[in-house]
């Protein structure tokens, strides 16, 4: 690495026109995470649960969480993948629904016109799977 990054800018550095360093230091109060992650506003139902990256995130019930209901709040997506939903400054604690689902067949009883619907439903969840994957998404897990 050491040697293309020499041979790299022996090619294409160029010497700045003021030699003024311009970068400050970070602040104690600055958060770089939350400075480089990815931030949407979404719409707290009354239930407490929002929808972001075609999952269903439902929000702890607290009574300071309640006066939220009705109003936007930020999920963050981090680059590493992670999620974090914000309202006012502070994280709020949830667990997600994922809403495309798979069908158990081990637990559907047998029955002799079953067979049938089973094939059917596994070819519709099959083209489900397909599109998950070529929809273009903004995290970086999978």
């Amino acid at each position: 690495m050491p040697t293309y990054m020499a041979d790299y800018n022996g090619r294409f550095a160029k010497v700045p026109r003021q030699v003024h360093d311009a970068h400050r230091p970070v602040r104690e109060d600055e958060d770089l995470d939350l400075i480089f992650s990815w931030r949407e506003q979404r719409r707290l139902t009354d239930n407490l649960t929002l929808r972001y990256e075609r999952k269903l995130y439902s929000l702890r019930e607290t009574k300071e969480l309640r006066r939220y209901a009705g109003k936007y709040v930020d999920v963050y997506q981090f680059p590493d993948g992670r999620i974090e939903v914000r309202a006012g400054g502070a994280s709020i604690p949830y667990h997600t629904y994922d809403k495309i689902g798979e069908i158990d067949q081990g637990a559907i009883v047998e029955n002799k016109r079953l067979g049938h619907a089973l094939r059917i439903s596994s070819v519709i969840q099959a083209n489900r799977d397909n599109r998950r994957v070529k929809v273009p998404s903004t995290s970086a897990s999978k």
